[in-house]
């Protein structure tokens, strides 16, 4: 399975040193933290895991759940498997994943959709596969690109960042979650936004 976008973490947010972008970080974890503790999770799915850094987040939050991750490139799962030896970490799309329905209580898709080409089909899928709570984040824009441009990054692309082939304001977000989910809660931690559903 070859990506026909880039995979991963183009600009490694979560090992920055930067005090700006570190700052930034600390808001979107404090936010992603705060509603997975909310979730109550025992069994977790994680959609597009990249090199696992969320993975082991949710870990350090709660060490009693179960953890499975899923992305579509064979190397950063190798990295996402040494940061998370505990977790199931495998090959799948998120269009069409290989778990049973309902297989899931919670489901985590952060920094996804804007790389998907059918977002409303992952969607479908999380709905399918999940029983209670789905934790959504995404770039807001376009907030995401302005602040790109102002870096010097991407110039010739408008500050859009390389594989983002969706661009999510809040309000498209949620339009797109509340066909599927009953939203709890929507967060804009600068730059993203992020829900908090119920299947």
């Amino acid at each position: 399975m070859t990506p026909a976008v880039p995979v991963g973490n183009t600009y490694d947010k979560f090992n920055t040193t930067n005090p700006v972008a570190r700052r930034l970080m600390d808001g979107f974890i404090g936010s992603f933290s705060d509603f997975f503790m909310r979730a109550r999770a025992a069994n977790v799915i994680e959609i597009g895991c990249g090199e696992g850094y969320m993975l082991e987040i949710m870990q350090r939050i709660n060490q009693t759940s179960r953890y499975t991750g899923f992305d579509i490139d064979i190397p950063i799962l190798y990295q996402a498997q040494e940061r998370n030896p505990g977790a199931g970490v495998l090959l799948a799309d998120a269009h069409h994943t290989p778990f049973a329905d309902r297989a899931f209580d919670v489901a985590v898709c952060c920094e996804v959709l804007e790389h998907v080409e059918r977002p409303h089909d992952v969607i479908r899928e999380i709905k399918r596969v999940a029983t209670g709570h789905v934790i959504v984040s995404v770039p807001r824009e376009p907030m995401w690109r302005a602040l790109n441009l102002v870096r010097g990054e991407y110039v010739g692309a408008l500050g859009n960042t390389p594989g983002h082939v969706n661009h999510w304001s809040t309000d498209a977000l949620v339009e797109l979650l509340k066909r599927e989910f009953t939203i709890v809660e929507v967060r804009q931690p600068l730059p993203w936004t992020m829900v908090l559903c119920r299947v």
